[in-house]
Formats: structure tokens, C-alpha cells, sequence
């Protein structure tokens, strides 16, 4: 054969084989298949996105009002802290990013479309990413574009939406998938599950369907007879992580779920929705709430499982915007704190101190820094006690030190 004929073959060989793409360095990673049994393993975890596809906001007064008024996030920023963190998980190189829902603002369709290309850059540099909705994510009748002095409704996500564009991030690899929900099951090792349990789907107003508990309990048997392990995810808690923040913040049927994942000898989840970084322990069994990533300090959670599946959890926080976070988190305290003080009859001279005192509070509880003996101990709180009495505020802060001390 000619030599341009022999040419010809091997280019054409490359080009069917994806190999050509390989040797210019374009081609995506191959992601890894389960590890092997006992081999270490770490799974990066964040939550509560709440990302807002940038085509959707002018970044205008109005835009940066409804931000400012709300529960602390940095959602104008978002853009470029969901960057950094899939950065951050191409450095880390994990055994998988798990985002345990909440992903878009308000469950804007563009906004899902938009972050799903950027968790696709992470699989294509070879790190699996798993996800799950939150209760921002599917059918919101608050999707919305701003511009202007006005905000406009948009396309929201549908079921059928979520499925489609979040099919690569789980469930298309998984062992089994639940046809009521967007619950699967991952094999991480040769000895370890992950079980992905959707509260949020059309229609479950927070709850795990019957349909899939019943769909839970043969995939826990069927790890139990491979003599595999399993670590849950949720969005939702699945008990109480704080007695002033759990209702509404606990899947609707939690006692339930909860006897389920024990009976199927699960010791421990990750969830999300609560916004602040919290862990609960009953009987053995750990509910690991990781802090909003939308809110100061910008956290992620990185859960190492040793040989014996023993669990090790630790924080850190993304390395951009941090004054800014914590600035739009105490702000946004400080106007509901402002609101809540004008009904009380507070000495003027005791006001301000008593404001700067709950808001410090607040943001370190949410970010798990709170030293409740340090708290109690402070003149300040005196003063609330002395002149908070009957409101939210005080029962709120004291749930907070008593569950500390």
C-alpha cells in the first residue's frame, strides 16, 4: 500500500477511535469504575447552590434588593464560586462530588441548564458528580428573570426537565434507579453504596414517596446479601439538627426514613437544606448537614472513608469573596433583627449592643463556631433577657446556647 493510503487508514482509525481527540488532550477523562474493597476513599460534598444562570438577572437595583433582603447568599456571585468549586474538585481529584440539592435559586430551567455544562467539566477532567433536587428545584411557581425594576416569571424545571439534563450526574450510572423519583443507588467500592433518597419530587411536598421506600428496602437488601455498606444522601435532614431550625427542615416523614435506613443498617448521612453546618447523632446514627455553599464561609465538606468505612467529615471553605459572604450574612441578620427589636421596649443605649451581640450569634451558629458558654456569659445576653422576653429572637438564640453548653 502507498504510503498516503497507509496515512489515510491510521487518521481514519484515530478519528473513530476518539484517539486522535486523546493525543491533543480534548478528550474527557474516563470516569472510574467502583474502587476496590477496603481501598480508602473520599467524597467531596457541597450543597445548597442555589445558583442563578447569569441570562436571568441585569445585576440591576431591583436584582440586587430582593438579594439583599433575603437569607444571606451571594447569589450574584454564584456564577463564579460554582467555577471555583469545580476547580477545586478537578485539583482534589475525589472518588465523586455528591451536591445534595438545592442546586438552582429558585428552580429557573436556564439556571439548571447553565450549572449542568459547568458539573460536566467536572466528569470530563474524570470526577463523577452525583446529585439530588432540593425543594428549590422542581415545579417552582417562583422561577423568575429580573430586569429592571421588575421581576419576570421564567420557564421553570419540570420533572421531565431534571431527568433530562441531570441524567449523567448519577443516575445513568447507577446500579438501580427509582422510576417514582430521582432516588438511586451508586456503587462507590466493591463494599460501599451510596443510596440517593429524593424528597423532592413533583407532587412529594417534601416526603419520601411510598413507592420509593418500598424501592429503599430492596436496594438495602440487595447491599446487605453483596455484602456491601451504605451511606445515605438526602436533601432534607432526616431527624432534627436544631431545636430552633427543624420544622419544615426535616423530610416530611422522617421517622419513618429513619427507621428504614436503620433497619437496612445505615449509620450515616449527608444532607443539606439547613444552611448552616451541623451534625446530629442518635443511636448511632449521624445526620452530617453540610453549610449552605451559597453562604459566608463559602464551605464545602470533604468525607474520608478509611479501609473499615470508618466515617472522618471536615470543612473548607472556597478561597474568593469571604468578606463579602460574612458581610451579606450579618447584613441580612441585621434587618431581621432591626424589624424584630422595634417591638421591644429596649433602653436606646442597650440597643445597638444588643443588635451587634445576636448578630455575631447568629453567624456562628450557622458556620459552627458558637461557644454557648462564651455566649452565656456575655453582659448581652443579659439584656436580651432582660428585654427580649416573648420574642422569636431570644427563644431562637437561647435553643442555640443550650445546645452548646
Amino acid at each position: 500500500m502507498k504510503k498516503r493510503g497507509w496515512i489515510t487508514l491510521l487518521c481514519a482509525a484515530l478519528l473513530l477511535g476518539g484517539l486522535l481527540a486523546v493525543a491533543l488532550g480534548q478528550a474527557p477523562a474516563r470516569l472510574p469504575g467502583p474502587a476496590a474493597a477496603g481501598e480508602p476513599l473520599t467524597l467531596m460534598v457541597a450543597t445548597d447552590l442555589h445558583y442563578l444562570s447569569p441570562a436571568l438577572t441585569d445585576g440591576g437595583a431591583f436584582f440586587m434588593q430582593a438579594v439583599e433582603r433575603g437569607d444571606g447568599k451571594l447569589v450574584e456571585y454564584m456564577d463564579q464560586v460554582t467555577d471555583v468549586l469545580a476547580d477545586r474538585a478537578l485539583e482534589l481529584k475525589p472518588d465523586a462530588l455528591i451536591l445534595t440539592g438545592d442546586l438552582t435559586l429558585n428552580g429557573e430551567r436556564q439556571s439548571l441548564v447553565d450549572l449542568a455544562e459547568k458539573l460536566q467539566r467536572v466528569q470530563d477532567g474524570g470526577v463523577p458528580v452525583l446529585l439530588l433536587p432540593g425543594n428549590h428545584d422542581i415545579g417552582s411557581l417562583f422561577a423568575c428573570r429580573y430586569e429592571g425594576d421588575t421581576a419576570y416569571l421564567t420557564t421553570n424545571i419540570s420533572q421531565g426537565d431534571f431527568r433530562e439534563l441531570c441524567a449523567a450526574f448519577g443516575p445513568d450510572r447507577a446500579l438501580a434507579a427509582d422510576e417514582a423519583s430521582f432516588s438511586y443507588v451508586y456503587e462507590a467500592a466493591e463494599d460501599l453504596r451510596l443510596l440517593f433518597l429524593d424528597a423532592n419530587a413533583a407532587g412529594s411536598r417534601g416526603k419520601i414517596l411510598p413507592e420509593t421506600l418500598l424501592w429503599a428496602v430492596q436496594q438495602l437488601k440487595e447491599a446487605r446479601e453483596a455484602g456491601a455498606q451504605v451511606l445515605s444522601v438526602t436533601h432534607q435532614n432526616v431527624f432534627p439538627q436544631s431545636q430552633a431550625l427543624n420544622k419544615g427542615y426535616v423530610i416530611g416523614n422522617w421517622q419513618e426514613v429513619l427507621a428504614l435506613l436503620r433497619e437496612g443498617g445505615v449509620r450515616t448521612n449527608l444532607s443539606g437544606h439547613s444552611h448552616f453546618l451541623h451534625r446530629a447523632e442518635e443511636d448511632g446514627f449521624t445526620d452530617y448537614c453540610t453549610e449552605a455553599l451559597s453562604v459566608t464561609p463559602l464551605r464545602y465538606a470533604l468525607l474520608e472513608l478509611d479501609g473499615a468505612r470508618r466515617v472522618s467529615y471536615r470543612t473548607e471553605s472556597l478561597p474568593l469573596l469571604q468578606e463579602e459572604a460574612a458581610e451579606r450574612f450579618d447584613a441580612c441578620s441585621r434587618l431581621k433583627l432591626e424589624a424584630a427589636m422595634a417591638a421591644l421596649e429596649v433602653p436606646e443605649g442597650e440597643a445597638e449592643a444588643m443588635l451587634d451581640y445576636a448578630v455575631k450569634l447568629n453567624r456562628a451558629y450557622f458556620t459552627g463556631e458558637l461557644d454557648g458558654a462564651a455566649a452565656k456569659a456575655d453582659p448581652c445576653w443579659a439584656l436580651w433577657q432582660t428585654y427580649g422576653g416573648g420574642s422569636f429572637w431570644l427563644d431562637y438564640m437561647e435553643s442555640m446556647i443550650e445546645e452548646d453548653a
